[in-house]
């Protein structure tokens, strides 16, 4: 094979895998990341590719000078990729216009967009199509047999789709964004085809064929100038065989892929590690096959058992899968840790899965083509399998999207596919006559593999919690550690939906909402930020009617949003299994499905309101994190445009966006570009400690207007959602308030937006998640704040007086306490100023009981450990002495102590609250109160906190010694 033909084939692997990639991109924001949609646009360009091979093949007898052809199709491959933009205005326009107003016309749109999708697609991966058999015909007619042609030129293109690829996820889009990679590649076509056209003009034409060696196979020999049909029933068989296989392949490729996602996280970098390694098999296997094919007597039966192997390897990957979670924890535990080794680890977790099955399922187009006895023109018999073989393609993929994972579920998806791979290859070891071998000896081969196939159905599925246990998250993985799966608790629902896997887990008096792994909602800690981002907006609307909301979450954003005097309420969620677990949320989202002001549609937050003319009042964005494959596209500067242009006058538009886990660099990109397009903004922290924001946009001016807070805190219903938000008191908003847009300018200076070209926290996000894994971490411009939120109250808020007793209380309660303390002349506030002063202190109050001291050896040993030796020493001897923490009050306090020392923050609140409970004792022993109220503070509880100091203040104070230092050296209760 020429080396420079070898060359140009391996470019145009590159070049198609990555136009597939674009070209999806590229539609997808145009119709949405819906299964349908993505369904769509994957079949119509597998579609073009099995309609180029099928027609390429009938006239290929008439080619003359077939390698000039395929340089003249990759020339036009490349020329229509540069048209592409200008395709998708168009693809805009009838977008819009087919919209459906309702679900009646729901059908005609869904025909509409394929025959859009179509028109696109349908010419650029049709000529992709046709390249196959055109260069295997063109090098058969130098000589070389069918299976080393094909085997060799289909490896060659797969593994050129391998490099393409792997540079598309990792380097080109993350570079030169979308547009510039389509040029880059839509130019190296080009540059093929003038390379080809000027240096093999006369290569590939039928006079060659003459002086070439014969094939080495048995066949009739065809007319001349008339192509032969693929006829004879083992050649249907061997067609049927590439058919299907295909598409079990490609049904396997999506489950892998969504069973591989929950274990790596749904960022675009798994997805390319996964179809890089997918690829490479299907390349290396090619390759090799391509060296064996043609001298295999039987190659039937080889390939018959190529298919059993493949199925049993398969099925030995899958079954992995979910104790993956694990395995990487061990590995994200380690602070050394780079990003080159992480995704070394995912590339290995990849490898191990999918490898070995798709080295095998590589060599079946090589030695399919091999038994079909192509002599009448090899690129006939390629066109003809490479179209049956796309095809299958396409009813495997839609297949396992549209019914296999609604109907079984991935794991379930999986293992049928491994057993249809042995049953195929079953039916080919039985039937084939010609290898030599005994009709005993093939059918008792047919029945160990049945037997193995029967096997997968016995062992024990995929444990689900710890499938979903989301160590992806390096910073959950670090944090909780084997203990995660006891931490996240027991699961009541498990749904593999059309877009995503969603789980329910309940822990204790918690329950967890997570969607691929990843917690998205719960009941506990999650509530100020579902709350607030349903009445929030609201609040600064002031008389909101209508209302959209993209994520349904766990359907307390709803809850709270129907509370409001709102006539409507358009929900728009892509996952309808996230809607079904919400009704284990009913206790604090109070079932707002049931409401009738509410819609919900089933659909991509953007392809709705990118494609609706319908404008809203209010509307409220929360989907997942800004880094995960499909929701990156809700945070781009094109998307905040779309909602800015579906705003009634005066309407206000609230974006949830989770810091947690990003880079300075990607917040920055994040808030500058939502201040791009919202002339007006403020921004608000859901909670006092919490790194979930919000960005609130309009064109009109905002600012958060006190009577309108207490008009929504009149109700008294209305009331429990704010205490739910931990908004008892309207001045308790204050301190959420951030700051407005010119601050976010001066704090995120020059620098580039995110947006759908570049895609650029899409691809920030996932490293982040490495070097940022800090999930506790404070948001990142608030140090720049203590101290001058007043200012910002009387910038951004109208209705509140300036300073006050009343506005500095709220400061403290969340935490703000240089704020709170600018609030309040010197002696104003007594109360208020001692606990201040307690709070910002670094004072030890003594802990240590002398009468326990002298009548239990056991706590003077624990005592004199932490004193002499620290709390590692000490904690080592409670847990070495079995309930010695849990003996009395006082011995509670010194196990909370140490744990307060440790920063295990959960334990010690859990032990300082028992000993509080004995009012004697607390009352004796101030470092109870003391201790309580600095771990709450710590724990991100500083409005609980701060009550607890104030109680030992004031009780302080009627004793006449809160101003007094003895009252830090504790006391003696004796005997206690």
């Amino acid at each position: 094979m020429p080396l420079l033909l070898a060359i140009c084939f391996f470019a145009s692997g590159a070049t198609g895998l990555v136009f597939e990639v674009i070209w999806s991109r590229l539609l997808g924001q145009v119709f949405g990341a819906t299964t349908p949609a993505v369904a769509t646009t994957l079949s119509c360009f597998m579609g073009g590719l099995a309609i180029g091979a099928h027609l390429i093949g009938k006239v290929m007898h008439r080619i003359k000078r077939p390698a000039l052809w395929y340089a003249g199709f990759e020339a036009c491959i490349g020329l229509y990729a540069l048209a592409i933009p200008t395709l998708l205005d168009l693809a805009i326009t009838v977008q819009r216009t087919a919209w459906p107003a309702d679900d009646s016309r729901f059908i005609v749109y869904s025909l509409v967009r394929l025959a859009v999708v179509a028109a696109i697609l349908l010419p650029p991966s049709a000529f992709m199509g046709a390249t196959l058999p055109l260069l295997a015909e063109a090098i058969a007619r130098s000589g070389w047999g069918p299976g080393k042609t094909v085997g060799m030129l289909y490896g060659l293109n797969t593994l050129g789709a391998v490099v393409g690829a792997g540079a598309v996820g990792f380097f080109l889009l993350p570079w030169l964004g979308l547009n510039l990679t389509n040029q880059l590649a839509a130019g190296t076509d080009i540059v093929l085809a003038a390379l080809l056209v000027a240096l093999l003009p006369k290569f590939g034409q039928d006079s060659s064929a003459s002086e070439a060696p014969p094939l080495e196979v048995e066949a009739p020999v065809p007319q001349e100038d008339e192509p032969s049909g693929i006829l004879g029933g083992r050649a249907r068989l061997l067609i049927a065989v590439v058919a299907v296989s295909g598409g079990i392949s490609m049904a396997l490729q999506v489950l892998w892929t969504r069973g591989l996602s929950m274990v790596l996280g749904a960022s675009t970098y798994a997805f390319t590690t996964i179809l890089v390694v997918f690829l490479t098999g299907l390349a290396v296997g090619s390759a090799v096959a391509s060296l064996t094919a043609d001298r295999d007597p039987a190659p039937t039966r080889r390939l018959g058992i190529l298919l059993v192997l493949a199925g049993i390897f398969g099925f030995m990957g899958t079954r992995a899968i979910d104790q993956m979670p694990h395995w990487l924890q061990s590995f994200v535990v380690d602070p050394e840790l780079t990003t080159l080794g992480l995704n070394t680890v995912h590339l290995s977790f990849c490898s191990l899965t999918m490898l070995p099955a798709t080295l095998l399922l590589g060599a079946v187009f090589p030695y399919v083509v091999r038994g079909l006895r192509p002599d009448a023109g090899l690129g006939a018999t390629v066109g003809e399998a490479y179209a049956a073989n796309t095809i299958g393609a396409i009813v495997g993929s839609a297949g396992a999207g549209f019914v296999v994972i609604p109907l079984v579920g991935i794991y379930t998806g999986l293992c049928l596919g491994h057993t249809l791979h042995i049953l195929l290859g079953v039916l080919l070891i039985v039937r084939e006559q010609a290898s030599g071998t005994t009709r005993e000896s093939r059918l008792s081969h047919g029945f160990l593999a049945l037997a193995l196939a029967g096997l997968i159905w016995l062992v024990p599925p995929w444990d689900v919690s710890r499938w979903s246990l989301g160590m992806f998250r390096v910073s959950v993985a670090r944090v909780f550690g084997d203990e995660a799966a006891q931490i996240f608790g027991r699961l009541l629902y498990h749904r593999d939906g059309l877009a995503t896997t969603v789980t329910v887990e309940r822990s204790d008096d918690v329950t967890l909402l997570k969607v691929n792994g990843k917690v998205d909602a719960s009941s506990h800690g999650d509530m100020p930020t579902q709350v607030l981002s349903g009445l929030l907006p609201l609040v600064l609307h002031g008389q909101a009617e209508q209302v959209a909301i993209i994520g349904w979450g766990s359907g307390v954003t709803a809850g709270a949003t129907l509370s409001m005097p709102v006539k409507r309420v358009k929900m728009i969620e892509i996952e309808e299994a996230v809607v079904e677990a919400g009704r284990f949320f009913a206790d604090v989202n109070r079932s707002p499905e049931t409401d009738a002001r509410m819609q919900i549609i089933y659909d991509d937050g953007r392809n709705v309101m990118h494609s609706s003319d319908e404008t809203f009042d209010v509307i409220i964005s929360e989907p997942s994190n800004p880094w995960m494959s499909g929701a990156a596209a809700l945070f781009t500067e094109e998307f905040f445009q779309v909602l800015k242009s579906r705003l009634k006058p005066g309407g206000v538009s609230l974006q949830w966006i989770q810091l947690y886990e990003l880079s300075p660099k990607a917040i920055k990109a994040l808030l500058r570009t939502y201040a791009s397009v919202f002339e007006e903004i403020l921004v608000f922290s859901a909670h006092p400690t919490s790194n979930d924001i919000f960005l609130v946009g309009s064109s009109k001016e905002l600012k958060l207007n006190r009577d309108h807070l207490l008009t929504a805190m009149s109700s008294p219903d209305r009331m429990t959602w704010f205490q739910a938000a931990k908004l008892p008191e309207p001045v308790d908003l204050l301190p959420r308030l951030i700051f407005g847009r010119d601050e976010i300018m001066a704090w995120v200076g020059d620098g580039p937006l995110n947006t759908d070209d570049n895609g650029l926290v899409e691809f920030l996000g996932p490293v982040d998640l490495l070097h940022y894994a800090d999930s506790s971490a404070e948001l990142p411009f608030l140090d720049i704040l203590d101290g001058r939120r007043q200012a910002m109250v009387e910038k951004y808020t109208r209705g509140w007086a300036s300073g006050g007793r009343s506005m500095a209380w709220g400061m403290a309660r969340a935490g703000r306490y240089e704020d709170a303390r600018s609030m309040v002349a010197g002696g104003e506030d007594p109360d208020l100023i001692w606990v201040l002063d307690r709070m910002e202190e670094s004072a030890k109050v003594s802990i240590l009981d002398e009468g326990l001291s002298e009548t239990d050896p056991d706590y003077r040993r624990v005592a004199e450990a932490m004193l002499y030796e620290g709390p590692e020493a000490a904690e080592q001897l409670l847990m070495d002495e079995e309930g010695l923490a849990n003996r009395s009050p006082g011995h509670q306090l010194l196990a909370g102590y140490i744990e307060f020392h440790m920063e295990d923050l959960s334990a010690a609140i859990t032990l300082l609250q028992r000993a509080a409970r004995d009012q004697a004792y607390r009352e004796g022993m101030p470092a109870v109160d003391y201790y309580l109220a600095r771990a709450l503070v710590e724990w991100g509880e500083p409005a609980e906190g701060l009550e607890v100091m104030l109680r030992l203040g004031r009780r302080l104070q009627r004793a006449g010694q809160r101003d007094q230092g003895n009252w830090m050296r504790g006391s003696s209760p004796r005997g206690r």
